[in-house]
């Protein structure tokens, strides 16, 4: 953001150790709003439809009392919620669709390829995916249901010996430091839950979904999976791979939700 705006800018998180100074311009985690009252002119909530925001009324309600009585909130995500889908019909929110990326692309769609029991041998298409991720250097991202799943899966990567990468879950206290290492090039590849399904930009990135026909798999998490890939300019596309043992109707809908995205660019 900084390479965006010339106005210095006031980070604000719990680790942050710099005391508050007023800037134009605040970057901050959304608990940071119960520090505020009625001071900003402009609240960008991103990624609404996640944790910790999402269904956290305390939080919406810090947002609210943190703006100017004649401010605005712009709520930014790719996947609303329900209650955001209800609030726009009712009138009570305004909605404006940016359905293009920045360089033009369109969202990459997701590929399913049906597999047999993964969790008992190595799917052959994951093994020809990181074959080929392998020789082309391209990083990767492999995404699986359980925290369980992760040592089994790092298990079948170790027929790829050159590959350096690392598992990595909601708990794990060196996450931030491993995706770093990732985004630097140290790594190649992560093999994930879904904490990972946010928030990640590696230009080149492309990934797996196993098990994507489980629960844990829902419409909104598989859409922003699949917009994990195709965000650099200079690599607008990429593989998104869902393997599965049966077809979903989450999937399904993610599938449609995608096409439909891309569509609605095309007449802008």
């Amino acid at each position: 953001m900084q390479a965006a705006f010339s106005t210095p800018i006031q980070v604000l998180h719990g680790q942050e150790r710099i005391p508050y100074h007023y800037r134009q311009l605040v970057l901050a985690t959304t608990h940071q709003a119960l520090r505020f009252r009625q001071a900003f002119d402009l609240i960008v909530v991103d990624e609404v439809d996640a944790f910790p925001f999402r269904g956290d009324e305390a939080l919406a309600y810090a947002v609210s009392q943190a703006k100017k009585k004649e401010g605005m909130v712009v709520y930014l995500t790719a996947t609303p919620t329900p209650d955001l889908l209800k609030r726009v019909k009712h009138g009570q929110l305004r909605q404006s669709y940016l359905p293009q990326r920045f360089h033009g692309g369109a969202l990459p769609l997701i590929q399913v390829v049906r597999v047999g029991d993964w969790r008992k041998r190595c799917p052959r298409r994951l093994a020809e995916a990181v074959k080929h991720w392998q020789d082309t250097k391209t990083p990767f991202l492999i995404f699986v249901p359980e925290i369980k799943d992760l040592v089994l899966v790092e298990k079948y990567l170790q027929d790829f010996p050159t590959l350096k990468g690392a598992t990595v879950y909601s708990q794990d206290p060196d996450r931030a430091l491993k995706v770093v290492k990732l985004r630097r090039g140290d790594y190649q590849y992560l093999i994930t839950t879904t904490i990972l399904e946010r928030g990640v930009t590696v230009p080149g990135l492309e990934v797996a979904i196993l098990g994507a026909d489980e629960g844990t798999f829902s419409t909104a998490a598989l859409v922003q999976i699949a917009g994990r890939v195709g965000r650099s300019k200079d690599r607008q596309d990429g593989l998104v791979l869902a393997l599965v043992q049966e077809q979903t109707l989450p999937l399904r809908r993610a599938q449609q939700q995608i096409a439909a995205l891309n569509q609605k660019a095309q007449g802008h």
